[in-house]
């Protein structure tokens, strides 16, 4: 073989190494590098106590199966629960079951709620953080807004802004709306009773601008200051409600929460928790 061709060869070799290697090289890293909508730990735990800690009779991926009960959660979460959950999901991303989820979700009549999920056969919920903090607001607006329009303003919360030191800092309001919504109820109080420090009122302009804050013991003495002087009662604290709820949500038993967990403020909470609606 003369020098010429034997380069020539070569030259064909690393040619096509480039354009046939090299593309699947590139395609295997990418895939191997974290993917914001890979399923994070707290799933993974719920998924596989689902798969392992549950029974389920009918196949799960058979749309014409009729299963004895379902896993209720956000409509993002439906194809993990099914794919690694190995267990029917009742919402999903193709299903249009998601504005009844959402109406659910956010309701504050637990014992209607309650018989609508065992009408749909839910047999357990699964909440995550972001279901009452970043994607509370998905779930309102789905509930609450014509089909494809933004509900704007929402009356669970809104984002004002409060000035510290001349800073201009964003804070979002929760209304009580927001800390008596089933999915707030459960993930971040258990279902159980709520107490509360107590009941501000947030005296605001029309910009969402907060100018002042008073707090009141009494929820009933904030009222009448509201009634008298304007201003918002609500909480900045998903997790301190500016309310009492002097009753326990009847009908939801939390079995299951996650090893991961997340911080939310000051708190530090399990990033997904399992509620079995009990008949």
């Amino acid at each position: 073989m003369t020098r010429n061709k034997l380069t020539a060869i070569t030259f064909l070799s690393i040619i096509v190494l480039f354009f046939w290697v090299y593309p699947n090289i590139i395609t295997a890293y990418n895939m191997s590098k974290p993917n914001i909508n890979q399923m994070s730990h707290g799933w993974q735990e719920a998924c596989n106590w689902l798969r392992n800690s549950t029974i389920s009779n009918v196949d799960y991926y058979d749309e014409k199966a009729k299963p004895e009960w379902g896993v209720f959660s956000w409509w993002d979460y439906g194809y993990w629960i099914t794919r690694e959950g190995q267990r029917p999901a009742i919402c999903n991303p193709g299903s249009n079951t998601r504005y009844a989820v959402a109406k659910y979700f956010i309701s504050d009549n637990y014992s209607e709620t309650h018989t609508e999920l065992v009408k749909m056969k839910a047999q357990y919920i699964i909440i995550d953080y972001l279901m009452v903090t970043s994607k509370f607001y998905a779930i309102d607006t789905l509930a609450n807004a014509p089909m494809g329009q933004q509900y704007l303003p929402t009356k669970y919360q809104q984002d004002y802004i409060y000035y510290d030191k001349g800073k201009e800092t964003p804070v979002m309001l929760n209304y009580p709306t927001y800390y008596k919504s089933l999915v707030v109820r459960l993930y971040n109080f258990d279902g159980k009773v709520v107490d509360s420090p107590g009941t501000p009122v947030f005296l605001v302009d029309k910009e969402r601008n907060i100018k002042n804050i008073y707090d009141f013991e009494q929820y009933s003495d904030a009222l009448k200051y509201q009634q008298a002087n304007g201003g918002v009662i609500a909480g900045s604290d998903p997790f301190v409600s500016p309310i009492k709820m002097n009753e326990p949500i009847d009908g939801f038993q939390l079995v299951w929460k996650s090893n991961s967990i997340v911080k939310i403020g000051n708190w530090t909470y399990p990033e997904v928790k399992i509620f079995e609606v009990v008949k």
